[in-house]
C-alpha cells in the first residue's frame, strides 16, 4: 500500500469533517481500505455508521445503515482515474458481501441463543404485570421471565427468530443481534378475516373484541412486510390492517406515521384499513373504557383509495423556453421534389395526415425501392 504524501493538506482530517458532516462519530480512522464501523450523533452507542480510506487513491466511502446513506469522497483537488475508481467499486462491493456474509453467520448465532433461551421460560399469565396494566388477559405463545413479558417472534418459516422483552413499565427491547424484518406473533381465533397491528397489547385488545386472528407486526415499518407475507400464505382472506393514530406525531410533523404506513401495507395487499376515532392505539381505546368501540371500527374497516395522479411527484423542472432571434425557415412545397415522387409523397403526407416535411425527410433517407431517384436539377 503506497503511504500517503503528508506534505500535502491532511486527507485524514478531511475525511473525518466530511464524516462529521454527514453526522458519524469516527473513533479511529486508518487509510488502510478497511469498513469500520462507528456510532452517528442521533445514536451515539450504535455502530450504525460505517466508514473505509484507501492511501492509493486518496479517497474513501462512508454510509449510515440505519438511514440509507452511502457516499464516496476523495481528496479535495485529486482526480480519480477510471482504474482508481474501478478499484475503490471493486473494494467496496466485496467489503459489503463480507459485512453481509459475517452478519448472516453473527445472526444464526443469535437465533440459536434466543431460541434456547425461550425453550426454557414458562408460559405468561394473566397476572403479568405489563398484561394487567394494558387490561388484557395472556394468549398461548407467550413467555415470562420474571415479571418481564416475552413475546416470540416468529419467521417466515413459523419458526422463533427473535423475541420482545416487555417491562412491566412498558419498556420494550429485542433480542441482541437477531433480524426482525417481517417477524411477526399471531394471537389465533376465528379464520374468516385476518387482522394486522403493531404492538401486543393492541392486538389482544382486538382480539378480545372481535374474535379474529390477529398478528403481530411489531412496528409501523414492519407492517408491509407481514401484510405481504400473509397474503401470499391466504390469497383469498380478508386482510384488515389496524392503524395506531399517531396523532401527537402529526401535529408536530405533518405526517402520520401509525395511519400512513397501515394504508400503504393495505394497497400492497389489496385489504382493508381501520383507525381508532381518538389518538392513541385499540387498546387506548379499549382502556378508555370502548371495547365495543374497538370492535365498531374493526368492522367499519374500509379499502383504501389506490393512489391518484396528484400523489406522483411533480417536482419537475421549468421548461426552458427556445432562445429568440432563430432562424426563419420557409415552409416546405411538395412541388420541390421531382415529378416521380411528388404523388407519391402526397399519398403518404395524406394518408398519415402529416406535414410534407416529415415524407421528404423520408425520401431522402429511405427512397421507395421500387423507384429510381433521379438527380434534382
Amino acid at each position: 500500500m503506497m503511504a500517503i504524501d503528508y506534505s500535502r493538506p491532511d486527507p485524514v482530517g478531511e475525511f473525518r469533517d466530511v464524516l462529521g458532516d454527514a453526522g458519524l462519530l469516527p473513533v479511529e480512522i486508518v487509510p488502510d481500505g478497511k469498513l469500520r464501523r462507528c456510532g452517528t450523533k442521533d445514536k451515539p452507542n450504535s455502530s450504525n455508521g460505517w466508514h473505509l480510506l484507501f492511501a492509493d487513491p486518496l479517497a474513501g466511502a462512508y454510509g449510515n445503515w440505519s438511514t440509507g446513506l452511502s457516499d464516496k469522497w476523495c481528496m479535495t483537488g485529486t482526480a480519480l482515474s477510471e482504474e482508481d475508481r474501478k478499484r475503490l467499486r471493486e473494494t467496496i462491493r466485496q467489503q459489503k458481501a463480507e459485512r453481509k456474509a459475517r452478519e448472516k453467520a453473527e445472526q444464526a448465532v443469535a437465533i440459536e441463543k434466543a431460541r434456547a433461551y425461550l425453550a426454557a421460560l414458562p408460559a405468561a399469565t394473566d397476572d403479568n404485570p405489563y398484561l394487567s396494566g394494558k387490561g388484557v388477559k395472556a394468549c398461548p405463545g407467550l413467555l415470562a421471565d420474571g415479571d418481564d413479558l416475552i413475546v416470540p417472534v416468529m419467521g417466515s418459516d413459523g419458526q422463533p427468530m427473535s423475541y420482545q422483552r416487555i417491562a412491566p413499565t412498558g419498556g420494550k427491547l429485542f433480542s441482541v443481534g437477531c433480524p426482525m424484518a417481517g417477524g411477526w406473533f399471531a394471537i389465533k381465533g376465528d379464520s374468516v378475516t385476518l387482522v394486522i397491528c403493531e404492538g401486543l397489547a393492541t392486538g389482544l385488545s382486538i382480539h378480545m373484541a372481535t374474535g379474529r386472528t390477529t398478528l403481530i407486526a411489531f412496528s409501523a415499518g414492519n407492517l408491509t412486510t407481514v401484510a405481504r407475507l400473509a397474503r401470499d400464505r391466504y390469497p383469498d382472506r380478508e386482510i384488515i390492517l389496524c392503524a395506531d393514530n399517531d396523532a401527537g406525531t402529526e401535529a408536530k410533523t405533518g405526517h402520520n406515521p401509525g395511519i400512513e404506513s397501515a394504508i400503504k401495507a393495505a394497497r400492497e395487499v389489496n385489504g382493508l384499513v381501520a383507525i381508532p376515532n381518538q389518538p392513541g392505539d385499540f387498546n387506548d381505546l379499549h382502556q378508555a373504557g370502548r371495547l365495543d368501540a374497538v370492535k365498531t371500527a374493526i368492522n367499519a374497516a374500509r379499502p383504501v383509495k389506490p393512489k391518484t395522479n396528484t400523489e406522483v411527484s411533480t417536482d419537475w423542472p421549468v421548461p426552458v423556453p427556445l432562445p429568440d432571434g432563430l432562424p426563419a425557415v420557409a415552409p416546405f412545397a411538395l412541388e420541390l421534389l421531382p415529378e416521380t415522387l411528388r404523388p407519391w409523397a402526397a399519398d403518404i403526407a395524406e394518408r398519415m395526415q402529416c406535414p410534407p416535411d416529415f415524407v421528404d425527410n423520408m425520401v431522402e433517407r429511405e427512397p421507395p425501392p421500387t423507384i429510381k431517384r433521379p438527380a434534382i436539377p
